[in-house]
């Protein structure tokens, strides 16, 4: 691999997208020169995609595109940059190596002067021929490195993909299966032609006739352009490279014959020599400005002569100051070291102030804390003596309830001594009546019986309502205990809560 090979390939893993607006071409404002190499491309396109749906990739500032449509040409432009394809409609905004539409979608696609940007030129090309219909054809353009960098001088940054005629004829036929290569050079010359036939001149060269330098020039070396040999006595070597691709061979065929062997560009409005006669204006006026200025140089040399004399007396006055100078330099060194002195002093001082302030800060910082550690005490204990407030309305009223149950308990003991005394009462009726009994043995089987039948069932509700009396006497203190035992449970819980 050659050593340029090599830095192409640095330069493109260096770089993964080239800043093609840089470089973009603007035909008011790049010149004759470089509008006759873009113009002329588009011109040549227009003879070859008569007809069909032309896809512009990479169309700038799409004067290309207006050339095309110009001639009647269906076109859709494509760029990267969205600025630019606002200015033409249909138009889209899109990565060429990623190309937005369909196979076999249309019959041209011209792609000038942009493979050299790209770090991997193929996927640009491989993207062109899947939307490029089988009997379509495409155009491409790129810079000969040759001629272009290594013999002209050129360093373009923005150039990371340059090749020469074999590296770009390779390339091509990578992805394509016909390609065809042309020249493409801005051409310096004379035009002769026949006015006095019937049909006009003809826009194509029939006869070319060359010369020699020496000829018309006392300088050979000075006049020829460095990237043309001595002994060159062809057409102007191709500084850009032109090529019609296919995927058939008619296809390049028939747009071969559009092209023709050679083609030139005319222009009628005279361009460039209108630029050249502008420049010679200018040169005209700068020779007279450079007159002027020598004149100026003149006068300036005089007064630069007054002013080395001042300057000599002031390099005296100069002289005398700095021995002035070094006198006062031993009065000042006594005050300098007293100044060192009260700087060094300041310095402790601004130590000893710096950590004061520190100390300031961190106190703040703790008082800070402490003023929130306060306020969080204040809530809590406002939120205590609500508590405490709540708590005691529980008291009181928990107290309330205890007195009153202890008077229904009272009540009840009241009921449980006249139950008690209702009891003996009927223990003595009891004793009585079991008197009676033995009084009344002698009294007839019958009636003792009926007697004794009464009794027992008297006897009997007696019990039953002693019990019932005994099981309600226990209830009641039953629930009494319960009471009190949640009564003094709620003054344990809050005793301790406090």
């Amino acid at each position: 691999m050659s050593s340029s090979r090599r830095s192409r390939k640095r330069k493109a893993e260096g770089i993964e997208a080239a800043d093609i607006h840089a470089e973009r071409f603007v035909v008011d404002s790049n010149g004759p020169l470089i509008a006759y190499e873009h113009v002329h491309r588009y011109v040549v396109a227009a003879e070859v995609f008569s007809g069909t749906l032309v896809l512009d990739l990479a169309s700038g500032s799409g004067y290309g595109t207006s050339l095309l449509r110009a001639a009647g040409i269906e076109v859709v432009s494509l760029d990267l940059d969205l600025s630019a394809v606002r200015s033409s409609t249909p138009s889209v905004c899109a990565d060429g190596e990623r190309l937005p539409f369909g196979d076999e979608s249309f019959g041209g696609v011209i792609c000038f002067e942009a493979i050299e940007h790209l770090g991997n030129p193929s996927n640009m090309l491989a993207e062109v021929h899947r939307v490029l219909r089988r009997g379509g054809a495409a155009l491409f353009s790129t810079p000969d490195r040759v001629l272009y960098t290594e013999l002209m001088g050129n360093q373009n940054p923005y150039h990371i993909s340059e090749l020469n005629q074999d590296e770009f004829r390779n390339l091509l036929t990578n992805h394509f299966k016909h390609v065809c290569l042309y020249g493409q050079s801005v051409w310096a010359g004379s035009w002769m032609a026949n006015l006095d036939c019937q049909s006009p001149p003809s826009n194509a060269c029939k006869r070319v006739v060359r010369i020699q330098t020496h000829h018309v020039a006392r300088d050979e070396t000075g006049e020829r352009a460095p990237w043309i040999a001595p002994d060159a006595v062809t057409l102007p070597a191709p500084l850009y490279l032109v090529a019609l691709c296919a995927k058939q061979k008619r296809a390049v065929t028939r747009a071969s014959v559009r092209i023709g062997k050679d083609c030139l560009l005319h222009d009628n409005a005279q361009w460039l020599l209108g630029s050249y006669l502008t420049a010679l204006d200018s040169l005209v006026v700068r020779d007279s400005d450079v007159a002027s200025h020598a004149t100026h140089a003149r006068n300036l040399e005089d007064r630069i002569g007054e002013r080395d004399l001042r300057i000599t007396n002031l390099e005296e006055h100069s002289r005398s100051l700095e021995e002035e100078f070094e006198r006062v330099k031993l009065q000042i060194a006594p005050i300098k070291e007293h100044t060192s002195d009260l700087e060094n002093l300041l310095a402790k001082s601004g130590e000893r102030v710096a950590g004061l302030e520190e100390h300031s800060e961190n106190l703040e910082a703790e008082l800070e804390i402490r003023a929130e550690r306060i306020t969080s005490i204040e809530a809590d204990r406002a939120n205590l003596q609500q508590e405490l407030a709540t708590h005691t309305d529980r008291i009181a009223s928990v107290t309330e309830h205890s007195e009153n149950l202890e008077a229904e308990l009272e009540i009840r003991a009241e009921r449980i001594t006249s139950i008690e005394a209702h009891s003996q009462n009927l223990e003595r009726l009891l004793a009585d009546e079991l008197r009676i009994r033995r009084d009344l043995d002698a009294t007839s089987v019958k009636n003792e019986s009926d007697l004794e039948g009464r009794l027992n069932r008297s006897v009997e509700s007696l019990r039953t309502a002693c019990q019932r009396l005994k099981e309600s006497e226990a209830r009641l203190v039953r629930i009494q205990n319960t009471r009190i035992y949640r009564v003094f449970s709620r003054l344990g819980h809050f005793g301790s809560e406090e």
